[in-house]
């Protein structure tokens, strides 16, 4: 059991997963380290897909709170990352919880009942929506929705050598036990595809 605490203090015992203990080579080269203050209040780590097309990043941040202030930051520290790679040391630990969320937007609102088609003609409409369904545990990440759907193959491992250790290098602790930020970003994209600030309601529980 991982234990979860809540903004409100609430504390759940999650399913979770991650490299620590005897397994902490487990992302050892194959994660990437995005940000991490030697506070350890601010983190950020970055997991390529099985193309490389796209990534998986998890940010645990106490000053990052909004949408906009949090996807600014990680533009920058992936612009950084671009320039000097640090990857996830064998060292390191990292527990993430199990996730499952199932979101349903709607549209609507937002189309002010009129869409556009590929065709150019404007055409009014009485329902839109979307619906996006992430699972995340260490067989993987799969995500749907209504347009496509990504293959299982973030987290695996074994994807890259394991990165060398200095003698002087300190072990670092990737504790995402309190609400933190989850997005989806294609490779070469501004903005991420996908965005979901995780507290409770998403995580997959312990059985009491």
């Amino acid at each position: 059991p991982f234990p979860f605490y809540s903004d409100d203090g609430q504390v759940v015992k999650a399913q979770a997963f991650g490299s620590f203990g005897d397994n902490r080579k487990l992302f050892a080269g194959a994660a990437s380290v995005l940000r991490y203050n030697t506070e350890g209040t601010e983190f950020a780590i970055s997991f390529p897909s099985g193309t490389k097309d796209e990534e998986l990043i998890f940010v645990r941040s106490d000053t990052l709170q909004n949408v906009k202030s949090t996807i600014e930051k990680v533009r920058e520290w992936r612009k950084a990352s671009a320039i000097k790679h640090h990857k996830v040391n064998a060292i390191d630990t990292i527990l993430i919880p199990s996730l499952q969320i199932d979101h349903y937007e709607d549209m609507a609102k937002y189309l002010r009942g009129i869409a556009t088609l590929d065709s150019g003609n404007r055409v009014a409409i009485a329902r839109a929506g979307q619906r996006v369904q992430l699972n995340l545990d260490e067989t993987g990440s799969q995500m749907k929705t209504a347009a496509f759907i990504i293959p299982p193959t973030f987290l695996s491992t074994g994807g890259g050598a394991e990165s060398p250790v200095a003698e002087t290098a300190q072990a670092r602790n990737f504790l995402f036990n309190r609400p933190f930020q989850v997005m989806l970003w294609k490779k070469d994209a501004d903005i991420p595809f996908f965005f979901a600030r995780i507290d409770t309601s998403a995580l997959k529980r312990v059985d009491p």
